[in-house]
């Protein structure tokens, strides 16, 4: 896994414990899911910025690479993880 943020850090850690014992989509799960659960980050999941209209929307997708099965989610609101959705 990659991440390009400073603050996936943590996810991605725990996404490689993830791996070990669940496997690669339930790591990348896991990964997204730190970062979109914790509400210190202003950018996205709980801590997302609202848009013009005050509301918290949110948006994923994933792809198997080996499949090229995939899902994905826009605007999404209410949900706590756009990942597990998509």
């Amino acid at each position: 896994m990659i991440a390009t943020w400073k603050m996936a850090y943590d996810g991605i850690h725990k996404g490689m414990q993830a791996l070990h014992e669940q496997g690669i989509q339930e790591a990348i799960v896991t990964a997204i899911q730190d970062v979109e659960q914790r509400e210190e980050f202003v950018s996205v999941g709980k801590g997302g910025l609202p848009n013009i209209e005050g509301h918290v929307q949110l948006d994923a997708a994933y792809m198997d690479g080996s499949t090229l099965n995939f899902g994905g989610v826009i605007e999404v609101e209410n949900i706590s993880s756009a990942i597990e959705v998509a």
